[in-house]
């Protein structure tokens, strides 16, 4: 079963975000729990350069999630490997 969030997400995400300790001594790197609703396990996202971040995302979610984010036009995006 897929699940589709409604807008009590952003409450779930800001409630864990108020329980995700962050590490004062690096500033570009931040840390989420992901919503106990949701499952368990992280969201790690480091800015490595202006406008750019590598996510880590350590989870277990309960149900099959699908996110879509809105298309960005960063270079990054086009490069082909």
């Amino acid at each position: 079963m897929t699940i589709t969030l409604t807008p009590e997400w952003q409450e779930w995400w800001a409630e864990a975000a108020k329980n995700s300790p962050q590490n004062p001594l690096k500033p570009f790197e931040f840390y989420w729990q992901i919503p106990k609703q949701l499952g368990k396990g992280y969201d790690q996202s480091i800015e490595v350069y202006p406008q750019f971040q590598l996510s880590i995302w350590d989870c277990e979610y309960h149900n099959d999630m699908l996110f879509k984010d809105p298309e960005s036009n960063h270079p990054s995006h086009s490069l082909k490997i």
